[in-house]
């Protein structure tokens, strides 16, 4: 960590990113293009100083030298310029021997891989010591993450298993999106509380931290308010209707309408 060197504000935290697909270059991107206000609003000036990808040789759309670029994650890790390390790339391997490593370095991580964490946090008691509370507060999620990728169908009761495993994964959380696809998938009816012409305006995560992002960068005096969201409403009739198409269910529409 050095002294800042976005607009001279704080120090700066330098990221080093293994992967750079889809999820990786929209981060890179986001923390290139609004390095100045992020740093300005933060207090934290971050540089991504290093990033492995897969091949060099690809053509890349990314605001970031050349140098930047490299195939050996190991080193990304290992580098004495990197002081947090963003994994991005998925799967277990090697992004699990990547992580332990930075950890061991006493490196931050900043990680969605919910199959990687499963399998650590369920078989290295190390992992849970390491990576804090933080990780183990999604300990539910990641467990229902292990169970779907674990379970033997086969072996379970007719009419359980992608039932099951589905449950596990995304119907515990009770919102209504989830909740309807789990009806539907189980061939249960999906259950709409009142009449259905109840609306719903659903956006895109990237497209509302675009917006935050962008709140952030507006002049000291301007104080909204700001309206975040979709613009085109549905009712929730119309959501359970495109479930039901889209995952070819014969589940029926039953109202609790009191």
């Amino acid at each position: 960590m050095t002294s800042g060197q976005a607009g001279g504000v704080g120090p700066t935290v330098r990221v080093g990113f293994l992967g750079c697909g889809t999820v990786g270059a929209e981060a890179v991107r986001i923390l290139t293009d609004r390095r100045e206000a992020i740093a300005r609003y933060s207090g934290v000036d971050i540089e991504v100083a290093s990033i492995a990808v897969r091949d060099l040789a690809a053509e890349r759309d990314m605001p970031v030298g050349a140098g930047v670029l490299t195939d050996d994650p190991a080193a990304v890790v290992a580098a004495d310029d990197v002081d947090l390390v963003v994994e991005v790339m998925g799967g277990t391997d090697p992004a699990g021997s990547l992580v332990a490593a930075a950890l061991e370095l006493s490196k931050p991580v900043v990680t969605a891989n919910k199959e990687l964490l499963a399998g650590y946090m369920d078989e290295d008691q190390s992992w849970r010591e390491i990576a804090g509370v933080r990780s183990v507060n999604d300990f539910k999620q990641v467990t229902s993450y292990r169970m779907l990728d674990d379970m033997q169908y086969d072996e379970l009761p007719p009419g359980l298993g992608p039932t099951v495993a589905v449950k596990a994964l995304v119907g515990v959380d009770g919102r209504v999106v989830s909740n309807f696809i789990v009806q539907a998938l189980s061939g249960n009816d999906i259950t709409i509380y009142g009449d259905g012409r109840q609306t719903r305006s659903f956006c895109y995560v990237d497209d509302l931290i675009e917006a935050m992002i962008r709140a952030m960068d507006t002049p000291n005096d301007f104080t909204g308010p700001i309206n975040i969201g979709n613009p085109r409403e549905f009712t929730i009739r119309e959501l359970a209707e495109q479930v039901i198409a889209m995952t070819g269910s014969r589940s029926r529409l039953v109202f609790e309408i009191g």
